[in-house]
């Protein structure tokens, strides 16, 4: 006997536990009337302080099912539910933020590291534009070295080096 007494208060207490908020509403509000039910039986010749429990009580009753943000015992209920939705709010924006900035810290990461291969691609095409430009004015020199000087020459060889002399400018800007 005392052990189903003691299961049901433990089923008892687990099903509170999982209650909502209007699921609790609901019930002080029955809890209430109830109250207000019992206390009237009790009284078989109300008085008039009697009297002015009762419509304080009704008054509260009728304050539950309408408005019970308005009572501050309803509040002081909800209050622990209050503050674990507040911190529970403030972690969630804490850690969106916080994602926000891994997320922006990733991205001038990669940012950087994109721009100085960019960077260093364009150098190592700059360094073998510069080698053939050199290659090429080193074969001519030795072409023209080799021939001996002839007027025609010398000219196609001037010709030669202000072509690349303003390639390799062009490339510098």
């Amino acid at each position: 006997m005392e052990e189903s007494l003691g299961r049901k208060e433990k089923r008892k207490k687990d099903s509170s536990k999982h209650k909502d908020t209007g699921d609790r509403r609901d019930e002080c509000v029955f809890r209430f009337i109830l109250f207000l039910i019992l206390t009237w039986a009790r009284v078989k010749s109300p008085s008039r302080h009697m009297n002015e429990r009762i419509s304080i009580l009704s008054t509260t009753a009728q304050f539950l099912c309408t408005r019970p943000e308005s009572l501050r015992h309803f509040q002081l209920r909800l209050y622990p539910s209050a503050l674990e939705r507040s911190a529970l709010l403030a972690q969630f924006e804490a850690e969106e933020r916080y994602a926000l900035d891994v997320a922006q810290v990733a991205y001038e990461e990669e940012r950087e590291r994109v721009e100085e291969e960019w960077r260093r691609g364009r150098e190592r095409v700059r360094e073998r534009l510069i080698e053939g430009i050199e290659e090429r004015r080193k074969r001519a020199r030795e072409e023209k070295e080799g021939e001996g000087t002839a007027g025609g020459m010398s000219f196609s060889l001037t010709k030669i080096n202000i072509i690349l002399n303003t390639a390799y400018y062009r490339f510098l800007t």
